[in-house]
């Protein structure tokens, strides 16, 4: 009887691992810790610097705020009044947030003193503008984001977002009183009493699984 010889097959096969990205969208304040200036100060403690440390109290009292001179050099109740922050570069924004002062009652050396109301935080806010801008030769250079046209005081927010989709290096906070007030509940004075302006931009992060290849032979 003949003999056969039978001979083996190898098979080799492979498994290929894709590479999987997952991306996520978020949102950064990239105003935290900006060079910040302002028209003028009221005193040492109130300055611009106050309005990009992240903290977003607005009680006066807290030590989060600023607030700007209500005169003039000249002892003249001040017309034009405005704040800065220097994004460093130019910035892709999306949205930005004020944040007024805006606290009712303030509690110093354990008493507790009665502060103006919120109306007349509103009044002065009032009439405010809002600038993206590439230089600083004028408050109002740039790109006019957002203007408050409110017909009554109580409907000036003093916590707002604005959506400002434009692309600027310096975001100004501007306001003033002409001789003849665009509505006769505005405060005489122009004053800013910032406590917290964020500047919000999307930040775009992945997950990366990376390529592996497997042979294997039966």
């Amino acid at each position: 009887m003949a003999k056969s010889n039978m001979g083996l097959r190898k098979i080799t096969f492979t498994i290929i691992l894709l590479c999987v990205v997952r991306s996520f969208v978020a949102e950064k304040n990239v105003a935290v810790g900006k060079p910040s200036q302002q028209s003028s100060k009221y005193n040492d403690v109130w300055v611009a610097k106050n309005v990009v440390d992240g903290c977003v109290n607005t009680s006066i009292g807290s030590g989060c705020c600023t607030h700007t001179n209500t005169e003039d050099s000249s002892g003249v109740l001040a017309k034009t009044v405005w704040w800065r922050v220097n994004l460093e570069q130019m910035t892709t924004i999306n949205r930005i947030t004020i944040y007024y002062r805006g606290e009712h009652s303030l509690i110093k050396d354990h008493k507790l003193f009665r502060l103006p109301s919120l109306e007349k935080f509103q009044t002065r806010l009032a009439g405010y503008e809002l600038y993206v801008s590439n230089s600083t030769s004028s408050p109002q250079d740039g790109t006019l984001c957002f203007t408050d046209t409110s017909s009554t005081s109580s409907s000036v927010q003093l916590i707002v977002t604005h959506q400002c989709p434009y692309v600027g290096q310096y975001v100004t906070v501007y306001n003033y009183r002409n001789s003849n007030k665009r509505q006769p509940w505005y405060s005489n004075d122009a004053v800013l009493i910032l406590c917290e302006v964020q500047v919000w931009v999307s930040i775009t992060s992945m997950n990366t699984y990376a390529v592996s290849t497997i042979k294997r032979s039966a």
